[in-house]
């Protein structure tokens, strides 16, 4: 099994957030606080350390305790340029990632991540709630970082692409306590956000 402590996580939070009108998804209100503290909070107990992807407000970022890096590329290249710079950071062997957008995510999300690789080798895990594949939601070998590279410098830019070629196991959240509507729900329009 991968110890808690094997595990970091990167919070992808280096989105232009076109669908809230350019606002900083992360920073914006989530009952009562910034969304992103309600995404640390999920974390911590299932991570041994955590980073942040932000391309915006660092220093806003940087208060919540953990490290803060941007991506390398320029131009809000999407998630997979800040899946590589998470790749980059870690000093663990498996990095996690979840959006900053998601704030109902399983609790045990790192568990049954872990267990599916227990179950079918790979060196990806992805979350499913039976109907779709949530790419964002990966627990991925540190150990991809080169071919990581190798596809964005052939211009490649779409996670599950990439995720897919590694035929990644497959962790089922269709029959957990939350349904597929809201465990892995992105908050993604300005009234989302109260």
């Amino acid at each position: 099994m991968i110890h808690t402590d094997d595990i970091t996580a990167v919070v992808l939070a280096g989105g232009r957030g076109r669908r809230v009108h350019g606002q900083d998804k992360g920073l914006l209100s989530y009952q009562g606080r910034p969304l992103i503290a309600t995404i640390l909070e999920r974390l911590e107990p299932q991570v041994g350390s955590i980073l942040i992807s932000a391309n915006r407000n660092l220093d806003q970022y940087q208060s919540f305790g953990w490290p803060v890096f941007q991506d390398r590329l320029d131009n809000y290249q999407g998630p997979l340029a800040g899946l590589c710079s998470g790749l980059e950071a870690a000093r663990t062997p498996w990095l996690l990632s979840v959006p900053c957008d998601g704030p109902v995510f399983p609790l045990n999300l790192v568990e049954r991540l872990a267990a599916a690789l227990e179950n079918q080798p790979a060196s990806v895990a992805l979350a499913c709630d039976g109907i779709k594949t949530h790419y964002t939601y990966a627990l991925l070998s540190t150990r991809l970082l080169d071919d990581l590279h190798s596809t964005l410098a052939r211009g490649e830019r779409r996670l599950g692409t990439w995720l897919e070629a590694h035929q990644p196991a497959l962790a089922d959240f269709s029959a957990s306590a939350h349904s597929s509507t809201d465990a892995f729900a992105n908050l993604n329009h300005p009234e989302d956000f109260v």
